[in-house]
Parts: C-alpha cells; structure tokens; sequence
C-alpha cells in the first residue's frame, strides 16, 4: 500500500512539473543611423540606350560629336544629335532622402552663334524608387518624371525637396535636346547653327536629411 501512495506520488509531482507554464519577455531594438552624407555619382549612356558598367571617370560630360539624324514623320526636323548622354543619380549614404540643388552656368560658344547649351541640352529630373529582384533578378526602379528643363532655365538654381524624393533618389539626365518628349524653351542642333565646340557646366549639391 505504501508503494502503490509512493508511486502515485511521484506520479502527481511528474504531472505537475509537465503542465508548469514559463513566460520570458525579450525586449528587441535596434538603431538606423541618421545619413552621414550623400553620394552622387554619373554614368554615361549610349545612344541606345546602354549604360556604361563604371561610372564616370571624371567630371567631363562629353556628349561627343553630333550625329546627323534625318527627321520623321513624328518628328519632322533633321537635327544633330549627340553620341551619348548621361544620368546622375543623388542619394544618401544611409537612410531617408536628400534635397538637391541644381544651377548651370554657360561657357562657351563658337563666334557667331547666337545659342548656346543652354537651350540645347536638356535636364530631366526624375524620382527612382527601388524595386525588390524579382526569382533572384534585378529589377529596374521605378522611375517618375519631376520635371524636364532646357539648361539655361536652371540658371539661377533650382531645388528638389527630400519631401519631393521621400522612399527613394534622386536622378537627373543631361542630354542634347531630341526634340521628344517636347521641352518648352528648348532646341535641337540643326544645320542653321554655327559649327565649333560648345561649353557649360552643371551644378549639383545635396544634402542629407
């Protein structure tokens, strides 16, 4: 009788220590960085369309020596075109998204002509938002159009909020004008312009926020 109460003792205690619940509480944190700068970086684009697979070397955008490009029926005007292009993308280093500031200043021009880069070459400012691989695949962003200005509009300096850039980056495209999409104030290289070289520079400051 003593034996069968022991065992079934023990047997109550196995059971009380199998159904004690435990509870344990783990705080979690972690810490994001405020950006401690920004990176701005160029890379050149083909004609076609091809980026370059470094960025560029310097800081010399060469559009090359203008192509002759006879006109079509939706675009009528033959005009000379340029080469390459080129794509400067602004981002912060870390988190959030940077304010960019823009400006040209104009250079050079042949004697006689009476336009210059201003009016020739084309900024285009865009807002990327990047976009997960899709099966292990490399997804390009998506890209939304914040404005497209001829040079000589920028000369006083124009700013792109990091409201304006939230979720993502910032990246301008400096071109000859194609005459597509249309860009109010500015024009193509045609046979009516002074041949010789071209010069103008281009202005980009960011800052981290």
């Amino acid at each position: 009788m003593k034996r069968m109460l022991s065992l079934l003792l023990t047997g109550i205690v196995i059971l009380a220590q199998a159904g004690t619940a435990g509870a344990v509480d783990y705080a979690l944190s972690t810490n994001l960085p405020p950006s401690s700068g920004v990176s701005i970086v160029a890379h050149s684009i083909t004609a076609a369309g091809v980026w370059s697979a470094s960025t560029l070397p310097d800081l010399n955008m060469d559009f090359g020596d203008l192509v002759w490009t006879p006109g079509t029926v939706a675009k009528p005007v033959n005009m000379w075109l340029g080469s390459q292009f080129f794509a400067v993308d602004i981002s912060n280093l870390a988190a959030g998204s940077p304010t960019v500031s823009i400006s040209y200043t104009e250079g050079n021009k042949p004697t006689g002509a009476t336009k210059s880069l201003g009016v020739k070459v084309v900024a285009s400012a865009n807002k990327e938002t990047f976009n997960a691989p899709v099966g292990g695949v490399a997804q390009n962003p998506t890209e939304s159009l914040i404005w497209n200005k001829p040079l000589a509009t920028l000369a006083a300096g124009t700013s792109i909020t990091s409201a304006t850039l939230t979720g993502g980056w910032c990246r301008v495209y400096l071109g000859v004008y194609t005459g597509s999409p249309a860009v109010t104030g500015a024009e193509g290289f045609t046979n009516a312009d002074v041949p010789g070289a071209y010069t103008g520079k281009v202005t980009i400051t960011a800052t981290a926020t």
